[in-house]
C-alpha cells in the first residue's frame, strides 16, 4: 500500500495533502492494522495531523539521506530493536543489515503487521524495554 496517494514522490504528496490528508492516505495497513479501532486512528489523525507540513517535507528529506550504517558496527551499547513481524514500511534487509552490524543487539519481533507499534502494543513494547534493562543491570522489574 503506498502513501503517495497517486503523487510521484512523498515531498509533493505532502505539499499537496497536508500533514493530515498524508496520515489519512497512509496510516491504514501501514502505521496501523487494517482493522485498528476507528477511535485510535483518528485520535493518531488528530495528533500528528498538527504536523506543519514544510517541517515534514524537511525531515523527509532528512532520513532520506542519511546513511547510518557506517557507524553501525561502532557501537558497543546493548541495543534493543523492536520491530513488527512483517511491516510495509521496514524491510528484512532493515533488520538483517542490525543484526550483522551491531555486536549486542537485541532484536524483538512482535506478531503484528503494523508499524506503530508503541501506539497498538504499548504493554508489549514495555515489557520487551523492561525484561532488556533487567538483562543489562540485573534488578527484576514488574509492571
Amino acid at each position: 500500500m503506498s502513501s503517495l496517494g497517486g503523487y510521484p514522490n512523498r515531498v509533493e504528496a505532502l505539499r499537496a495533502l497536508g500533514s493530515r490528508g498524508w496520515l489519512e492516505a497512509s496510516n491504514a495497513g501501514r502505521r496501523f492494522p487494517a482493522d485498528a479501532d476507528p477511535a485510535l486512528l483518528n485520535w493518531t489523525l488528530d495528533e500528528m495531523g498538527k504536523s506543519d507540513t514544510e517541517v515534514l517535507v524537511e525531515l523527509f528529506r532528512f532520513v532520506s539521506s542519511v546513511n547510518a550504517q557506517p557507524y553501525l558496527a561502532k557501537i558497543t551499547a546493548p541495543v534493543l530493536a523492536i520491530y513488527p513481524k512483517a511491516s510495509v514500511i521496514t524491510k528484512e534487509e532493515h533488520t538483517d543489515l542490525l543484526r550483522e552490524e551491531i555486536r549486542n543487539l537485541r532484536l524483538v519481533r512482535i506478531p503484528l503487521h503494523a508499524h506503530s507499534l508503541q501506539v497498538v502494543a504499548p504493554a508489549t513494547c514495555a515489557l520487551e524495554v523492561l525484561y532488556f534493562i533487567s538483562q543489562q543491570d540485573g534488578i527484576v522489574c514488574r509492571e
